[in-house]
């Protein structure tokens, strides 16, 4: 159990959903193969050569290099026009772990499915560990999970034992083809935003109006008291 009731799955329970090898096919929502393996930003690869470059992913399921995103994070800051509104900071993403084939391929370290034009990834916003997509919808169904459950069910992760919360740590990547993905992904960001979290879940700076207004209602409530 958790510390607020939650039950937490080990990783090896996970893994042995799988225990009885890979899957040849997920067939869950469509995508384009090439979107795995290019920079949103930049287009460039995010591996050639049998070299992977680090990457990292948005809240929008997006997937960049990381020293193109730290680029325009620092041109912003230095007053030109930032080509991604949504990133204002390193809190608004999260550097990936990805598996990949000789192939160069994202592969699901625990299921063994392949990115292809049927699969869908995810990764996990507290580790950055990429999946198949297959495998989180059938750990809710193994550990009877709804979508409207509290946020209190919780696991860890399979391949670096970390903890995530089911309803709103896991990202759809990827989700140009499918509106419920955007959605799923549109909802979780902003229920952590409505936590004054980001994406990474680090806590919001207050802006200087916002504190204001907090000492305010603070001084009234003293006053009440």
């Amino acid at each position: 159990m958790g510390n607020d009731g939650g039950t937490i799955a080990k990783g090896q329970d996970l893994r042995a959903i799988y225990a009885g090898g890979p899957e040849t096919q997920d067939r869950l929502d469509s995508n384009d193969v090439s979107l795995f393996n290019t920079c949103a930003l930049s287009a460039l690869p995010l591996y050639s050569d049998g070299i992977a470059e680090p990457v990292v992913g948005d809240s929008q399921g997006r997937l960049y290099l990381k020293e193109k995103v730290l680029e325009n994070l620092l041109q912003s800051k230095k007053g030109g026009e930032s080509r991604l509104k949504h990133i204002r900071g390193l809190d608004d993403i999260v550097t990936l772990t990805i598996k990949r084939n000789a192939k160069g391929q994202i592969v699901c370290p625990v299921s063994g499915i392949e990115t292809s034009g049927k699969s869908t990834f995810c990764y996990l916003r507290p580790c950055g560990c990429v999946f198949a997509y297959k495998l989180i919808v059938d750990l809710r169904k193994h550990f009877r999970i709804r979508d409207d459950e509290p946020d209190i069910k919780r696991s860890e992760c399979p391949a670096c034992a970390k903890e995530f919360v089911f309803n709103f740590d896991i990202v759809i990547l990827n989700p140009e083809k499918s509106e419920g993905s955007a959605r799923f992904n549109d909802r979780n960001i902003a229920y952590l935003e409505k936590q004054g979290l980001s994406h990474s879940k680090r806590q919001r700076k207050k802006k200087r109006k916002e504190r204001k207004t907090d000492n305010q209602k603070n001084e009234k409530e003293t006053v009440v008291s």
